[in-house]
C-alpha cells in the first residue's frame, strides 16, 4: 500500500505509512485478545519440540536457492513486493516437497529479523511524528475497530456455510492482520492453520495481483478527468 500511494501523485504517502503501521499494530493487539474468549480449536500440532528444534541444512539450502531464483525473476519481471512473496513461495514449495514439518531457521536469524522489522516499524513512526491530529489517530482507531467487527461478520457467515471449520479459524483467517502474526496466533489458540495460512495467502495475492494495480489504474484515470 505504501508503494501504491508512492505511485499516485495525489497519495500522501506518509499518512499511508502511518495508518497501515497502526493499523497492524491495533489488529495484532486486539485479535488474539478476542481469540482468548472463543473456544479453542482442535489443531494443535502432535510434533514433538525435539523435531521441531531440528535444524535440517539440506532443506534450507534448497530454500535459500529457491528463493534467489524467485526473488532475481519476481525482479526482472517487476513482480510486486518480491521480498515478500519469494520467501513464502520458496519455503511453501520447500516444506510441501520434503514433508519435514518444519524448516527451521537459524535462532540468530529469526532474533535479527525481529531487530530489523521493529527497527523499520519504528522509524516509520517517528517519519509520521508530525502528522499526527486527534482526528487522523481517531479515524485510525475507528476504521480499524470496524474492520474487526466485518471481520467477526464474515468468520460467523463462514461458520454457517462450512460448518466443518470453527468461528476460530475464520476468525483469524479473516482478520485484516499480517500472515505471520495471524499464523502464529492460529498456533497458539489450536486453529486450522492451513485455513488461515490459505487465506491470507490468497488475500496477499488478491491485494498485490489484482486489488492494488486497479485501484493505482482508476485513480490515475480518476485524477485525469
Amino acid at each position: 500500500m505504501v508503494l501504491l500511494s508512492e505511485e499516485i501523485k495525489s497519495a500522501n504517502s506518509t499518512v499511508v505509512t502511518m495508518m497501515q503501521t497502526f493499523r497492524i499494530l491495533l489488529v495484532v493487539t486486539v485479535v488474539p485478545f478476542l481469540t482468548a474468549f472463543l473456544p479453542k480449536g482442535s489443531h494443535f500440532s502432535d510434533v514433538s519440540l525435539e523435531e521441531l528444534s531440528q535444524f535440517n541444512w539440506m532443506h534450507f539450502v534448497i530454500f535459500v536457492i529457491l528463493l534467489t531464483a524467485f526473488f532475481i525473476g519476481m525482479k526482472k519481471i517487476y513482480f510486486p513486493v518480491p521480498e515478500l512473496m519469494a520467501p513464502i513461495l520458496s519455503m511453501a514449495i520447500v516444506q510441501y516437497v520434503t514433508d519435514h514439518p518444519v524448516v527451521e531457521v537459524p535462532s540468530i536469524v529469526l532474533m535479527l529479523a525481529q531487530i530489523f522489522v521493529g527497527a523499520y516499524l519504528g522509524l516509520s513512526l517517528e517519519k509520521v511524528r508530525d502528522k499526527l491530529s486527534f482526528r487522523i489517530v481517531s479515524a485510525i482507531v475507528l476504521t480499524n475497530l470496524l474492520l474487526i467487527v466485518f471481520c467477526i461478520f464474515i468468520a460467523y457467515i463462514l461458520t454457517v456455510l462450512h460448518p466443518q471449520n470453527t468461528f476460530l479459524d475464520f476468525f483469524l483467517s479473516a482478520a485484516p492482520g499480517g500472515i505471520a502474526e495471524m499464523s502464529i496466533t492460529a498456533i497458539e489458540t489450536g486453529a486450522d492453520l492451513s485455513t488461515v495460512t490459505s487465506f491470507h495467502l490468497f488475500r496477499i495475492f488478491f491485494i498485490l495481483l489484482i486489488a492494488s494495480p486497479l485501484l493505482a489504474y482508476v485513480m490515475k484515470k480518476w485524477l485525469k478527468a
